[in-house]
């Protein structure tokens, strides 16, 4: 269920086969992006189809639609069972923006889900209302910095000085005043805050 809402979120159009739907999906399926059907698989529910997610456990159903994908050069994953895969599903945490995923390469998808519930733990939910605010400074970080390399290094000298620890903490003004005084020297009132 969680990878069919994944897609829904992504904005794709999805066709579900499957013998039971999860009734939080049924919903979903007033949006008319969701179709579910109770049909077995065919080779023609891949025509107009970019990318296919199996978690059947059938071996010969899933080479039928290993070579089927090929042949019509879309991306297929299998969970849990690598050589049927053309994709991999990286597992992601979602604080939006902020999205971080990351894999295993198939070699241990237990692992890359025990690592995805370990990293959300530690990553604190503002991260995203972070990444916003610090968006909010690009312009005038850039006016400033025009150059690459020193634009780099100022958000690197002010994201290890602790303005995300500031920040997270729920102190604004003071995270403000880090990036203010990392600036060049000019007047304040040259300064237009975001």
């Amino acid at each position: 269920m969680g990878k069919v809402e994944a897609l829904l979120r992504a904005g794709a159009r999805v066709l579900l086969l499957a013998e039971r739907v999860d009734p939080v999906l049924v919903a979903q399926m007033d949006s008319g992006r969701l179709i579910c059907s109770q049909e077995s698989f065919r080779p023609d529910h891949l025509n107009d189809v970019w990318f296919v997610l199996s978690t059947l456990q059938d071996s010969d159903v899933n080479a039928i639609l290993q070579v089927e994908a090929e042949r019509r050069r879309i991306f297929v994953n299998v969970v849990d069972h690598r050589r049927y895969c053309s994709a991999l599903w990286p597992a992601v945490i979602h604080r939006p923006p902020v999205t971080v995923a990351f894999s295993t390469g198939g070699a241990s998808p237990a692992l890359a889900g025990y690592l995805r519930r370990k990293i959300a733990a530690a990553l604190p939910e503002k991260m995203g209302a972070l990444a916003t605010w610090l968006s909010g400074w690009r312009g005038m970080i850039s006016v400033r910095f025009p150059e690459l390399t020193a634009r780099g290094n100022f958000w690197r000298r002010v994201l290890d000085d602790g303005v995300v620890e500031r920040y997270l903490a729920g102190d604004i003004h003071g995270a403000e005043k880090m990036i203010l005084q990392e600036l060049p020297h000019q007047s304040l009132d040259d300064q237009a805050r975001p």
